[in-house]
């Protein structure tokens, strides 16, 4: 199991600026420590799930959904997913049913349960057509997932040519659960 502060605001509103988000490191495979070499694999990233991966020509990790695995046709339509040809689902809901500083988390300025299949999820997005609004239809290669931020008007993810399509070897984790950071105390005197 690992451990992973939120410090962007690319998953909000499920995951938000101040989360920790537990992960299990051999949910797929079996890495050889500090690498995106595998030892062993036992498993691959599924549709919903929600990874810890590397992205092409950024530092670090970040946390994506997966929307779509390799073979499939991938498509969204303001924000509107559709995989093979079928639609999911959306639930408008109430920003004030929210508890999450939508601000600081740099939200769209609408949220919606998405369900495709057994998978349901928060997004958020904005009511105006944006630039990563639209994409496809594509179909994903083999050996590579397409991955989207929650927050989908503000990620950066599988949509955008210099981010495009991740290989399995870039992906190294899968969330199992999360809490909020404890609030910092004040030095004691």
């Amino acid at each position: 199991m690992g451990l992973y502060n939120v410090t962007k605001a690319s998953e909000a509103p499920t995951l938000v600026i101040g989360d920790r988000v537990y992960f299990n490191l051999a949910a797929y495979d079996l890495r050889v420590p500090f690498t995106d070499s595998s030892l062993y694999s036992w498993g691959s990233p599924a549709a919903g799930d929600m990874v810890l991966c590397r992205l092409p020509d950024r530092e670090g990790l970040y946390m994506k959904r997966v929307l779509a695995v390799g073979g499939d046709s991938v498509q969204l339509q303001r924000n509107r997913l559709s995989v093979g040809g079928v639609s999911a689902t959306y639930r408008t809901i109430d920003p004030a049913d929210l508890n999450v500083d939508l601000h600081a988390n740099r939200t769209g300025d609408r949220f919606a349960v998405e369900q495709f299949g057994a998978n349901q999820y928060l997004i958020s997005y904005n009511a105006a057509d944006t630039a990563v609004a639209n994409f496809g239809p594509q179909k994903v290669p083999e050996g590579h997932y397409f991955l989207v931020g929650d927050n989908r008007d503000n990620s950066y993810d599988s949509r955008t040519d210099t981010c495009g399509y991740i290989a399995r070897n870039a992906i190294l984790a899968r969330m199992i659960g999360k809490g909020r950071r404890p609030p910092s105390s004040p030095p004691t005197p």
